[in-house]
């Protein structure tokens, strides 16, 4: 396959392309897209990830979409040991796939709809979903990862501040945390950091863990982690940055019983749990 525009990108960066790790050919892709009529003209690779691939198309409106389509065979190691364990036929392994597509498409409605800087989903579609295209016709936007604010002309601290409030906005409206907050998934789109890969993201509950959701409690310790995540990332590439408590005590509005940042700190947050959730709740 053909590499993606930010490979190309992290290849002057980083003096390397990614893994090559999809099961499908470009070809395969462009026929899917157009037998769904999904995509009216297929324009490229965006990006290429462990659980999915990202491209962008043309759809019937003639409007730039991205495609995020989900890998039925290789996945996550997560997905890989459930399958294992499971001995999973290739019917409830699509089941699963199905599942961890539609789980990410309702986060990303999720934060959405509560006016989190998220790109606008559109529609879904088995083991594939459609979503605004964060760039311009010369390609997609960059990551967080690849760029430098200083030579743009912006001061870090103010983008720091701005994705603070997304994640206040995140946390607060839509009882959510993402899970993976980084410099990765981060696109700086129209001088903005745009929020993107929610699909370990988590909603949460004020008291109690639900079927579909943790207790707020709960939740903490993951928004802790990502706050110090892209904290680190201003502090080692523009020395400026915050402590992390002092943003956490703004970050949560309501107080919250049972909790200390410095134990949360050193416990270990299950990523399988989301895997076995989307398991368990697979889209029928």
């Amino acid at each position: 396959m053909d590499s993606t525009f930010r490979d190309d990108r992290r290849s002057k960066i980083h003096g390397e392309y990614l893994e090559e790790l999809s099961e499908f050919s470009l070809q395969d892709i462009r026929t899917l897209l157009e037998e769904e009529q999904i995509a009216k003209k297929f324009l490229g690779v965006i990006g290429k990830g462990k659980e999915a691939n990202v491209y962008w198309i043309k759809d019937y409106s003639n409007r730039d979409i991205a495609v995020k389509l989900f890998r039925l065979h290789t996945t996550t190691h997560g997905l890989q040991s459930l399958h294992s364990k499971a001995k999973m036929s290739d019917t409830a392994m699509l089941d699963v796939v199905e599942g961890l597509c539609h789980r990410e498409y309702l986060n990303l409605h999720h934060m959405y709809d509560a006016g989190v800087r998220v790109p606008k989903p559109r529609e879904q579609l088995e083991f594939m979903y459609t979503m605004d295209f964060l760039g311009t016709k010369r390609g997609p936007d960059p990551l967080l990862l690849e760029v430098d604010l200083v030579k743009e002309g912006h001061e870090p601290i103010d983008v720091l501040d701005d994705i603070f409030e997304q994640m206040h906005l995140m946390f607060n409206e839509a009882e959510m945390v993402h899970g993976d907050f980084s410099e990765h998934n981060l696109v700086w789109y129209k001088n903005e950091a745009w929020i993107i890969d929610v699909l370990q993201s988590q909603r949460y509950h004020p008291r109690y863990h639900t079927g579909d959701r943790i207790r707020k409690r709960d939740a903490l310790p993951i928004m802790t982690k990502d706050v110090k995540n892209i904290n680190n990332h201003f502090i080692k590439k523009y020395r400026i940055g915050y402590d992390y408590k002092e943003v956490m005590a703004n970050m949560v509005e309501d107080e919250v019983d049972d909790w200390n940042p410095d134990q949360a700190m050193g416990e270990d947050y299950d990523l399988e749990n989301w895997v076995n959730m989307a398991k368990k709740n697979a889209y029928e």
